[in-house]
């Protein structure tokens, strides 16, 4: 494989993972947006005789909810997608592992 050919395969490959990365991210925009929703949605809403549950304690356990799916997201982009895409960098600088 030419130097140019490994070029071409690392911009394809940086462009895929760049993209895997913007819909995380994008994944994530939307999971903040749907926590201020339920947010608005229970201060809307919210009737003392319907819920047995206080508005504090639903609102600490959605955020709660929300705070651990943006963890897993993080995760996912930097802890997976970043170390493959940093993977695909080294093995096609070194011509030796291809």
């Amino acid at each position: 494989m030419d130097r140019f050919e490994r070029s071409y395969k690392l911009s394809e490959w940086e462009g895929r993972f760049n993209a895997t990365s913007g819909n995380i991210r994008a994944l994530a925009s939307a999971w903040i947006l749907a926590t201020f929703g339920a947010i608005g949605w229970f201060f809307q809403s919210y009737n003392l005789e319907t819920w047995p549950l206080p508005l504090g304690f639903l609102i600490v356990l959605i955020t709660t909810v929300a705070s651990l799916g943006l963890t897993t997201l993080w995760v996912w982009d930097h802890l997976v997608v970043l170390r493959l895409l940093n993977s695909v960098f080294l093995i096609v600088s070194c011509p030796r592992f291809l």
